[in-house]
């Protein structure tokens, strides 16, 4: 799916998306935070610890 950038910005594609991104992000933790009852954490941490053993 291509995604065509909003044509009346002076910012690439790029950078709308990632001020895009920048704005969810807040909301978007909240929400996962409430929705799973913090267990998006324990997914987060577990997570993270299975990269690092993984990683070189």
């Amino acid at each position: 799916m291509e995604v065509t950038p909003y044509s009346d910005s002076t910012k690439s594609k790029r950078e709308q998306v990632e001020v895009m991104f920048d704005n969810i992000a807040p909301k978007y933790d909240l929400l996962n935070h409430s929705l799973t009852v913090g267990i998006d954490r324990i997914w987060r941490r577990k997570a993270i610890k299975i990269a690092n053993q993984k990683s070189p």
